[in-house]
């Protein structure tokens, strides 16, 4: 026997304690959370060390079974079952079983097993806009709509052969649902209508027109800055000329930070569900199953390009639906 150290988050902890929506990963709450309640675990969600151990080199277990991350060991926000199908966990710290020779760090969950009566219990909690102050710089309350509801079921399975006057097999079911809408907010920069249309006397920095672009319109020459500043419409390329149509005018005076970002509200969906299933053989072997999925869909921007709606052909937004 190795004896090892490592601190049981129980059961009543996790029911009880109250825990954020959205905590830096657009989702609903996660229950690795918790672990930062084990003395000498530091970090976040994403990345976390054990103990002064090393980012992404913690072990993950449900049930007994690895949880297989080749990328980023440790980090399970997407792998996550519902969190009330999660009974209790401990965290490993320190000297570990030869099961885990490969992790600086464990953790080890257990998921919840069905009761010999029915029961159940529902839950929602709401994070809106409605409640928040404005701010400093928004002209307006940012939209911030975040639900997290669902219910957990547990029961016996009826069958009509009992086992010494007790029901065999019993099943948990959890499932819930994680929205929010949220206004992307901060500033972009934006060509001013006059830039657009080549005028860029009020920017203060030399247009230079290149030696290879043969542009003479307006008595320029190649290879020195533009006359005034202005680049005659004439040496437009046909493809820049037709993207042009596909930037709307800043709101904002100024050339730098002066528009409002256009990408407006981000819908983000997830939808986790689980079930676990428990028969009893005799009174000493016992079968425990548990599946679950963990759907999960939100948008961003490339290269922080949060500029256009995601209506504009241009846009930078990207859809990532993850299951």
């Amino acid at each position: 026997v190795v004896p090892s150290c490592g601190t049981t988050i129980e059961n009543k902890v996790v029911q009880e304690l109250p825990l954020q929506l959205d905590s830096g990963d657009s989702r609903g709450r996660q229950i690795q959370s918790f672990i930062f309640l084990a003395p000498g675990v530091t970090g976040g969600t994403f990345s976390y060390r054990i103990n002064g151990g090393v980012d992404f080199e913690s072990e993950v277990v449900f049930n007994g079974i690895p949880m297989a991350q080749s990328e980023t060991q440790g980090f399970q926000t997407i792998w996550n079952p519902p969190f009330e199908l999660v009974n209790q966990y401990n965290v490993l710290r320190s000297t570990f079983s030869a099961q885990y020779g490969l992790a600086q760090g464990v953790v080890t969950y257990n998921t919840v097993s069905g009761t010999n009566s029915l029961h159940g219990d529902g839950f929602e909690i709401i994070r809106n806009n409605f409640f928040d102050a404005r701010g400093a710089y928004n002209p307006t309350v940012p939209i911030d709509r975040e639900n997290n509801y669902g219910f957990t079921v547990n029961g016996p399975i009826i069958i009509p052969k009992l086992y010494n006057g007790k029901n065999r097999t019993f099943f948990s079911l959890s499932m819930e649902w994680y929205r929010r809408s949220q206004t992307q907010t901060g500033t972009v920069s934006l060509p001013t209508a006059a830039e657009k249309a080549g005028d860029f006397s009020g920017l203060g920095t030399a247009i230079w027109n290149p030696a290879n672009l043969n542009c003479t319109a307006n008595g320029n020459t190649p290879g020195t800055p533009f006359r005034g500043n202005i680049i005659p419409t004439a040496c437009f390329s046909a493809l820049s000329a037709s993207l042009l149509k596909y930037f709307p005018d800043p709101s904002l005076s100024g050339f730098v930070n002066n528009q409002t970002t256009l990408l407006g509200v981000f819908p983000t969906r997830q939808s986790p569900w689980g079930f676990t299933i428990d028969h009893n053989i005799n009174d000493k072997q016992s079968i425990h199953w548990s599946e679950w999925r963990n759907p999960w869909h939100s948008y961003a921007t490339e290269n922080n390009a949060t500029a256009l709606p995601m209506t504009n052909p241009l846009t930078s937004v990207t859809s990532n639906p993850r299951s």
